[in-house]
C-alpha cells in the first residue's frame, strides 16, 4: 500500500511540475513576428511594414502584373489552353 501511495504522490508531483512549466512558457502574441502578418493592425499599418521588406523586383512585379507570366489557364472544358493564351498575348 505504501508503494501505491508513493507512486500516486510522484504522479501528482510530476503532473504539477509539468503544468507549472507549461504555464510559465511565453505564449506567442499578435505582437510577435512582422507587423504585416498581424491581422489586428490596419491595412495601412501592415502595408507600411511590408513595403520596405519587398525587393525592387517584387515591387515591380506587383504593379506590373509580372507574376502573371507564370500563370496557367485553368479551363476544365479544354477549349482554351495555356498555349492559346500565350500565343494571343505574344501578338501584343
Amino acid at each position: 500500500m505504501a508503494a501505491r501511495a508513493r507512486t500516486a504522490a510522484l504522479l501528482v508531483a510530476v503532473t504539477f511540475s509539468l503544468t507549472l512549466t507549461a504555464l510559465a512558457q511565453d505564449k506567442p502574441t499578435a505582437s510577435d513576428g512582422p507587423k504585416y502578418r498581424n491581422p489586428a493592425l490596419t491595412a495601412e499599418e501592415r502595408a507600411a511594414d511590408l513595403l520596405p521588406r519587398l525587393t525592387l523586383q517584387e515591387k515591380v512585379a506587383q504593379i506590373s502584373g509580372g507574376w502573371e507570366a507564370r500563370a496557367d489557364v485553368l479551363d476544365t472544358t479544354g477549349t482554351y489552353t495555356t498555349e492559346q493564351a500565350r500565343a494571343i498575348f505574344n501578338r501584343w
